[in-house]
């Protein structure tokens, strides 16, 4: 559930080419066009739907809806 949220979000946005979330070890793998997307605005595309990254703190309201199974991966 949560992966899925995660790797929806980063395919969504124009100039990703994939993304893969590693349960396990919590880390996303993204494949973009630096032309088209930053490296942040992913940071913050992910941090929006509730899911802090190193770089953008979560999104407080769209963390307090998120399943309890996924407020786990921080």
């Amino acid at each position: 559930m949560c992966e899925e949220r995660i790797e929806a979000t980063a395919n969504r946005l124009a100039g990703v080419e994939s993304a893969d979330f590693n349960l396990e070890s919590h880390q996303l793998t993204v494949t973009y066009d630096t032309a088209k997307i930053s490296e942040l605005e992913i940071h913050k595309a992910i941090a929006s739907v509730g899911h802090g990254t190193k770089l953008v703190p979560m999104s407080s309201t769209a963390h307090d809806k998120l399943p309890g199974c996924c407020k786990e991966i921080e």
